[in-house]
């Protein structure tokens, strides 16, 4: 039986919120995705599989990638190659490119094919393996284009097209909540005819029969509070598709409202945020308090000052809520992708991490 994995979005980074260097250098962080990324080339060789496809953002710092970062990185997908013997497709991203769309001499992740790794910087079709890689382009269009071009190639046969899977960094819609359609929708990737779809980018694991969100390997800010993060097995021949949730410490949202098995099961291990209202210093503490004798990771505790503050056409909203609703707001008057939308809320969030 054909196994492959399949992980995303792992953003391999410096991260400096709840984090701290370890003793061989390394960031904690950042061991916590290496370590993932291990555990999922053991399970696909553990599962009698091959092959492990990472679809985009290997990277975090667009144009930038340090060498603290860079050099585990390839120690470790070199131990996959060498050590586990599996082949490794790595599809660029939006973080690995320098600029916007993705090239060879652009992307950071060109650094890995000494580690044994196939690095995908253009559209590739794998004949032998019937998988078609499309990286990141700043439009849906063009990657509309390489896909219908891809089908006429093959001569529209319905019956050849559904022998391929297609790979891709683009957005899904449907995958995050709030966020408005400017993607694919999984109706128009299904109706290309291909096997399965997998689509790298949205930070959640979200499948949609034929075509899956990947979804990033762990969580990395506070904006992926409520995601699935992980990685996937699939198996070809019979289609069938595991998820397996993430090892690696979540961003949780602490809710009042848990009792205290589902307190402890929510906190133990992972990244808490609380958000306090007219607290006392005192009662901050001993909020903190209670969270790290559940075993909490880190705490972040917000204390948020109950006040009304008016906004132009007589409505008004809480203090706390108002900066990302004007960012928000803001970004779609200038006519941004969506996706500056995104970044600048996980700007704010480390930002809030490090009050």
């Amino acid at each position: 039986m054909s196994i492959e994995g399949i992980i995303s979005d792992t953003h391999n980074h410096n991260w400096s919120v709840f984090s701290h260097q370890l003793p061989n250098g390394v960031n904690s962080r950042l061991q916590h995705i290496l370590d993932e990324t291990w555990r999922a080339a053991e399970m696909v060789k553990e599962k009698g599989g091959d092959t492990l496809i990472h679809t985009g953002d290997i990277f975090h710092v667009r144009g930038s990638v340090a060498p603290s970062v860079l050099n585990p990185t390839v120690e470790l997908y070199s131990r996959i190659y060498n050590d586990l013997g599996l082949n490794v497709y790595l599809l660029a991203g939006n973080h690995d490119l320098e600029g916007n769309n993705s090239s060879t001499l652009g992307n950071a992740g060109e650094a890995l094919t000494g580690a044994g790794v196939w690095v995908i910087s253009n559209v590739f079709a794998d004949e032998k393996n019937k998988r078609l890689f499309i990286p990141y382009f700043d439009s849906c269009d063009k990657v509309r284009e390489h896909i219908e071009k891809f089908i006429r190639d093959k001569g529209s046969d319905a019956g050849e097209i559904a022998q391929w899977c297609l790979y891709m960094h683009a957005p899904l819609n449907g995958v995050l909540s709030g966020i408005p359609d400017h993607g694919f929708s999984p109706d128009e990737l299904q109706a290309y005819g291909f096997k399965r779809v997998f689509c790298g980018h949205y930070h959640n694991h979200k499948d949609f029969g034929v075509v899956v969100s990947v979804g990033a390997l762990t969580h990395q800010t506070f904006s992926d509070v409520g995601s699935k993060a992980g990685f996937v097995l699939h198996e070809l021949e019979t289609g069938l598709l595991t998820h397996y949730t993430s090892n690696a410490p979540r961003f949780v949202d602490f809710d009042p409202e848990w009792d205290e098995m589902e307190t402890f099961e929510q906190v133990n291990g992972h990244f808490v945020r609380v958000r306090l209202e007219s607290a006392t210093n005192e009662e901050v503490e001993e909020v903190r308090k209670f969270l790290n004798e559940q075993g909490a990771a880190s705490v972040q505790v917000i204390h948020v000052p109950k006040v009304e503050v008016s906004r132009e056409g007589g409505s008004s909203i809480e203090a706390g809520a108002s900066i990302r609703v004007s960012l928000h707001d803001w970004c779609r008057a200038r006519g941004f992708d969506e996706v500056v939308g995104i970044e600048s809320q996980k700007i704010m969030d480390e930002v809030e991490a490090k009050v």
